[in-house]
């Protein structure tokens, strides 16, 4: 690869879609997905008790379409909230884009009496919302409708990038991603690459040291961490 470029380690949809955003912008990128993600069949619970469905995460959003009714749908981040409303004719409402402000919203806006909630999420999921919202009285009921499989090891293109320093920034989306980033690129000097993380958490789980600088986005959205983007290189 010739220049500085950028490592995207979403899954590959997600990955393209930034990627095109990007190099309409004058990036570079190098797409190198770290998690695969394999829908899972959807085991529904009786509904009958249920009053809204909540969504942490996008890829969850494809199992609506298993629900034999609509249900106001309560999503994480605006992201997610676009995608559910492709796929449903029920309400969609956006969460300040993590688990811990989703549950502090809900506990805001919902009572337990009026019925429980129904979580579809991945296998490997952050335990604060269910913890947020059981402590204020609601019973949370969750299914697993996705899971994502780690990469085996980074290409080997990323791996010549990295270690002749080409890649500018690696942008990490979550804490999972960001831990195995870490953990596949251990031999490799990552001094002249700089880490662009969605929140605190994903910042985290990088190992101290041995990035230029890691930088976290205001908010946990996407638009946020572009914002960290500096000017790419000219030609």
């Amino acid at each position: 690869m010739n220049g500085p470029c950028l490592l995207l380690t979403r899954p590959r949809a997600d990955s393209v879609r930034l990627a095109a955003l990007l190099q309409a912008e004058g990036w570079r990128t190098l797409i190198d997905p770290l998690l695969e993600i394999r829908p899972l069949p959807v085991s529904l619970p009786d509904l009958a008790g249920v009053q809204a469905v909540l969504l942490t995460s996008r890829h969850a959003a494809p199992a609506l379409a298993a629900l034999p009714r609509p249900l106001p749908v309560h999503c994480v981040g605006e992201a997610t909230a676009r995608a559910a409303c492709t796929l449903t004719t029920a309400p969609v409402l956006a969460g300040p884009g993590d688990a811990v402000g989703m549950a502090r919203q809900l506990t805001a806006t919902l009572r337990p009496v009026d019925g429980a909630l129904l979580h579809l999420a991945g296998a490997e999921h952050r335990p604060e919302l269910k913890a947020g919202l059981e402590a204020a009285g609601f019973t949370l009921i969750q299914r697993i409708v996705y899971r994502a499989l780690p990469a085996a090891g980074l290409m080997a293109e990323t791996r010549q990038a990295l270690a002749q320093g080409a890649v500018q920034a690696v942008l990490l989306f979550s804490p999972r991603t960001a831990s195995l980033f870490a953990a596949l690129s251990q031999d490799l000097d990552l001094s002249r690459t700089e880490a662009l993380c969605l929140s605190a958490n994903v910042a985290a789980a990088l190992p101290a040291g041995r990035l230029r600088r890691v930088r976290v986005a205001t908010r946990p959205e996407e638009a946020a961490l572009l914002d960290l983007l500096e000017a790419p290189a000219p030609e």
